[in-house]
């Protein structure tokens, strides 16, 4: 079970480059909500609105004002939700 800890704002504009190691998995849904990711690291699509990133990257989040999301951890993973 997770448990939601914290709530935060994402960027909702479309971001122009990616850091993450998803392999060039582009759907525009992500694009509308998805912050952008400044670290080294991988993430992964864990369903239609989630992506899982590890948790060592959390602290080198750059959010801007947006769309709300829930952080849910999980052993060494944060799920990032659209909210």
């Amino acid at each position: 079970m997770f448990h939601a800890h914290n709530i935060i704002p994402l960027c909702s504009t479309k971001f122009s480059w990616y850091s993450w190691h998803i392999y060039n998995y582009r759907r525009p849904c992500y694009s509308d909500w998805v912050p952008k990711l400044k670290f080294l690291g991988s993430a992964k699509i864990s369903s239609k609105n989630m992506i899982t990133i590890p948790k060592a990257a959390r602290e080198k989040l750059r959010l801007k004002a947006g769309e709300f999301a829930l952080f849910y951890e999980r052993d060494d993973e944060i799920i990032v939700r659209k909210g």
